[in-house]
């Protein structure tokens, strides 16, 4: 149903949805009509009151963008008699937009209607919409915005520079790019999502997805122009933007994917680096080739994504984010992405026979997540009978395993899914979601279970993120976790530790960096991180680990710098710069582990001065 001013507009099919009163008497209404107007037909009902009462007959409704208005039957209550109109003859008929209002999500073509309305919104073609009312008129407003609707979709008739070949900088792939590496490692391609890659080049992502069994679809507009763009869970708009030398255009490119976008678009952008022989044109640069590039950093991406969908996109890696379509799936994705602590499931031999064995093993799963558990119903029915008869009561059954396990085995379990339950609400909470939403995306047996309500469990989480601002408590856990060899200091009281020794640390320390994660990026890009507490910012560090070079060299750091969430990123592609990194043995066969001659790498207490000579020792990240 749309409204327009006091009236409203819908299908005579919708009747229902307005009051008793004036749905019966609509329906005897056009029982009248019919009667009495028996060879017309009308679509569209514009009604305000009983005396104020239209049918409006739209030509091709729901098969072209904007139907034409070509004929209207205005009932007089007072004469009970309708007053016909008709407009097949103007030079300039009335249309109708928006029309996807009215007809309703279930028509075929309610998608492609919605993504043309926010596509057109956007531009500011609905602005002044007093106006816009006639064909003519429209046609000239489109006009005026340099594009044309054509097939349910939006086409800039202003063709961009032909000098310059976007095509060219398509490359051939033989794995998959950056992008649909992440979307893959979050789970967010699965065998059942449709996947849609806009821009896609060669299509090589497409078809190593297709190879690997995924449904996905792509269009470029060199190499597959005549592909149709087409809805889909996933759309990827990897290395666009930057090949577009047209800010307005990038604005209509971002639209028209996220308007395809059912759950999630992966936007990417070629990462900034120092280049020589290349000329300045417009806000980019042009190559040997005369390809176009715009090397965009880290807080412009973002503010580009920001301001043209209205949405905070999710920072991935360098140059590389996700904007979700709905808020809960957003939701999701962050509590996914804080992994529970990767404790051991315990295994034992607690029964004779073997049969007994795989029962008992699969109920010690059950009961180290489930704290919860109860009553049968909760447990497979094979389950259900072994313990009948093997214990007589789940509680038995649950006493004797815990015994079996070890209750102190047990405890420090429960207390680490405990802790990241919380550490999931607080960043949540943080995020600044709606209480009723939070408790949403927990189980509610086991947050009553575990906290006793979901009032005290809020609570806890919310008590958690406000310790992110205790200096002296986050000084307190990073010295704990160095005298436990789990972290380094550096100068000016800064504390490094491996990426992968995050779940090993205190839940406080886990959350500060997962919020820095919020703005900088997954910490699997990254080997080491560092927690500067006096300037209260948080740096990720990439290194080029080899067997060839004898310092493992820099090659991005990140950081931001809490809570303000500023952003800086400095990359090392600057030769007179280079920044490398010297190592103590306690961090040495952390961050070498995957490389085979660790011998080529020197250790910090072996270093010399003949080792620096080359090096501007500022430039040196050293961990002693």
């Amino acid at each position: 149903m749309k409204t327009v001013g006091q009236f409203s507009y819908f299908l005579p099919s919708n009747i229902n949805q307005l009051n008793t009163s004036d749905a019966v008497y609509l329906e005897a209404l056009i029982l009248k009509f019919k009667e009495h107007h028996a060879s017309e037909n009308f679509n569209i009902i514009k009604f305000k009151d009983k005396a104020n009462v239209s049918f409006l007959n739209y030509k091709q409704l729901g098969v072209t963008e904007f139907p034409e208005l070509i004929r209207s039957f205005k009932y007089n209550s007072k004469l009970e008699k309708f007053k016909k109109s008709d407009f097949s003859k103007r030079a300039s008929p009335l249309i109708l937009h928006r029309q996807e209002v009215i007809l309703g999500d279930a028509h075929d073509k309610f998608h492609k209607m919605e993504r043309l309305t926010t596509l057109l919104d956007g531009i500011g073609a609905f602005d002044e919409s007093s106006v816009i009312g006639s064909k003519k008129i429209w046609l000239e407003r489109l006009s005026e915005l340099n594009v044309k609707v054509k097939d349910f979709d939006l086409i800039s008739i202003e063709p961009p520079d032909p000098t310059i070949p976007r095509h060219k900088t398509a490359i051939s792939r033989y794995s998959f790019s950056k992008p649909i590496k992440k979307l893959l490692e979050h789970n967010l391609i699965t065998n059942i999502t449709s996947v849609f890659d806009y821009g896609c080049g060669r299509g090589d992502d497409i078809r190593l997805l297709t190879l690997g069994g995924y449904k996905a679809k792509g269009w470029d507009p060199y190499f597959t122009p005549d592909n149709k763009k087409i809805s889909s869970d996933v759309v990827n708009l990897g290395f666009v933007l930057n090949v577009i030398e047209s800010e307005e255009e990038r604005v209509r490119v971002l639209k028209d994917a996220f308007g395809l976008t059912k759950k999630v678009l992966a936007i990417s952008t070629i990462e900034p680096r120092r280049e020589s022989n290349l000329f300045n044109h417009k806000d980019g640069t042009l190559t040997k080739r005369n390809t176009f590039q715009k090397f965009f950093n880290q807080s412009e991406l973002s503010i580009l994504i920001e301001s043209t969908l209205n949405k905070k996109p999710i920072p991935i890696a360098p140059s590389l984010f996700f904007v979700f379509k709905k808020d809960e799936e957003e939701e999701l994705f962050y509590k996914n992405r804080i992994k529970a602590r990767a404790l051991k499931q315990p295994k034992f031999v607690v029964i004779e026979t073997s049969d007994d064995q795989s029962m008992s093993d699969e109920f010690v799963k059950i009961i180290m997540e489930k704290k919860a558990l109860k009553n049968y119903e909760q447990l497979p029915q094979q389950l259900q009978e072994w313990i009948k008869t093997r214990f007589t009561s789940i509680k038995k059954a649950i006493n004797w395993h815990i015994q079996e396990i070890g209750k102190d085995i047990y405890e420090k379990h429960q207390q680490s899914i405990d802790e990241n339950l919380l550490l999931q609400a607080s960043f949540l909470i943080f995020r600044q979601m709606k209480s009723k939403n939070l408790i949403e995306q927990f189980e509610i047996e086991e947050i009553y279970a575990r906290f006793t309500n979901p009032k005290k469990f809020k609570s806890k989480a919310t008590e958690l993120l406000s310790e992110i601002a205790n200096k002296e408590r986050l000084f307190e856990l990073c010295s704990e976790a160095t005298k436990e060899g789990k972290m380094w200091t550096g100068n000016d009281n800064d504390y490094y530790l491996s990426t992968s020794n995050i779940s090993e640390m205190p839940i406080l320390l886990q959350l500060f960096v997962e919020i820095s994660d919020f703005f900088l990026g997954d910490i699997s890009d990254s080997d080491i991180i560092r927690i500067s507490i006096s300037r209260n910012s948080l740096s990720h560090y990439k290194y080029k680990l080899d067997n060839e070079n004898m310092y493992p060299e820099v090659t991005i750091k990140r950081t931001v710098k809490l809570p303000f969430g500023n952003e800086t990123t400095w990359i090392n592609d600057d030769p007179k710069r280079q920044k490398f990194l010297l190592v103590n043995k306690s961090v040495f066969s952390e961050i070498t582990k995957h490389i085979n001659d660790k011998e080529i790498f020197i250790p910090f207490e072996h270093i010399t001065k003949p080792h620096l000579d080359s090096y501007n020792i500022k430039d040196i990240l050293a961990l002693n």
